[in-house]
């Protein structure tokens, strides 16, 4: 099986300050824009070749969205609104959510897995969109069949 290398075990992604309306200008629940969206990769090592690699990113499911797919920030007394999603950065797709998706098999050595993460807000209505800091923890889990 393939190893992952130890800067891919713990990833913070900082998107810094974003205007307000950076998220309010969003049409609907799940849209994002480049913007939103910072590049994720998983780095794999000592991969033997054609090991079929699937990937599987969940969180806490408190904080899961239906509406999304993904998950909401965790300080929700701030009401920030936000939610990230997963996207795969080489086909576009949007990765759901506690399912395994395959990234293909694995070439002698390293491979890089290739993901976005981008923000939406997951209320129109109901939820008021604050100022405020936010923060998400989601997880990834590995298969090699």
């Amino acid at each position: 099986t393939c190893s992952i290398d130890s800067a891919s075990l713990n990833t913070t992604l900082s998107f810094g300050n974003l205007a307000k309306n950076s998220i309010l200008s969003l049409a609907a629940i799940g849209d994002t824009n480049a913007q939103l969206t910072k590049p994720f990769n998983i780095k794999l090592v000592d991969c033997p070749n054609g090991t079929p690699i699937s990937v599987k990113f969940d969180g806490d499911p408190t904080y899961f969205d239906g509406n999304v797919q993904g998950y909401r920030d965790n300080k929700t007394a701030n009401q920030v609104n936000i939610a990230a999603m997963v996207f795969d950065a080489d086909s576009g797709a949007k990765v759901l959510p506690k399912q395994f998706v395959s990234k293909g098999v694995a070439i002698e050595g390293v491979n890089d897995l290739k993901y976005n993460i981008s923000l939406t807000r997951y209320a129109t209505s109901a939820v008021v969109t604050n100022a405020g800091d936010f923060s998400m923890a989601i997880n990834y889990t590995m298969s090699y069949e």
